[in-house]
This record gives C-alpha cells, structure tokens and sequence, in this order.
C-alpha cells in the first residue's frame, strides 16, 4: 500500500520536494492535489519553464484539480537562482487562483517556492 502523505504545513511540503526540485535548471511548476484531510492525492508537473518563469494558466490548474476532485490545493515551484523571493508574477498568479478557487469551493491551500535550501510559503506570509 502506498505511504500516507499529510502535507499540514508548509515546512513539510517544501522538505518533501526540496531535493527533487533544488537543483533543477529551470522553473518546474507542481500541482499537489488534496482531500478535505490534506493527504496528497497525486502531485502533477504542470509546466516546465524557461530559466526564469513557468507558464501555467489558472484554467490548466483547475481543470487538473476537477479531474482528479481535489478538495485543496497547493502550487509548488523552484527558482533556479536558489532566491525564493516571490516574483510579480507568482503574486499575480497566486491572486488569481485564490480567487478562483474560492469562487469553486477549491481551497488554494498554499503556493511555496523552493530555493536552494530556503522556502517561502504565501500563506505564512499572509498573501493567501
């Protein structure tokens, strides 16, 4: 049987995906699909980008959230540069998503960024 996987903190997820993810020469975006007990359903590559930015649309994102009926979700990424500070981008996007999944009760439970031994979680921060 498969290992339960809980991810109900943001320490967790990124200590999980930390070194997968650390090394990688470009901008990897991962979709983690949860139940209402925040046990990872699957995690699914949404986009492998270019050396500083990974194209995913929100419409992408939920549409693989529906199909697989997650109750959460989290975004997890890597910046290349090993600096886990947010991009314009990233807030952008987060914004989005957290409004959308409000609209479909389909909690964006956190967006975190990898670096290269560091994390950022939006929802410590406060900007979900």
């Amino acid at each position: 049987s498969e290992k339960t996987i809980v991810f109900d903190a943001p320490s967790k997820v990124a200590a999980f995906y930390m070194e997968e993810m650390r090394h990688l020469e470009q901008e990897n975006l991962k979709l983690l699909l949860l139940n209402t007990k925040n046990i990872l359903l699957r995690d699914i590559t949404v986009s492998r980008g270019t050396v500083n930015a990974s194209c995913a649309t929100p419409r992408e994102i939920y549409i693989e959230a529906l199909r697989f009926r997650a109750c959460g979700i989290i975004l997890l990424h890597n910046h290349p540069s090993g600096d886990v500070t947010p991009s314009p981008e990233d807030k952008e996007l987060t914004k989005r998503l957290a409004m959308l999944g409000g609209m479909m009760q389909l909690c964006l439970t956190d967006h975190i960024i990898v670096g290269d031994s560091d994390f950022f979680s939006f929802r410590q921060a406060g900007l979900i």
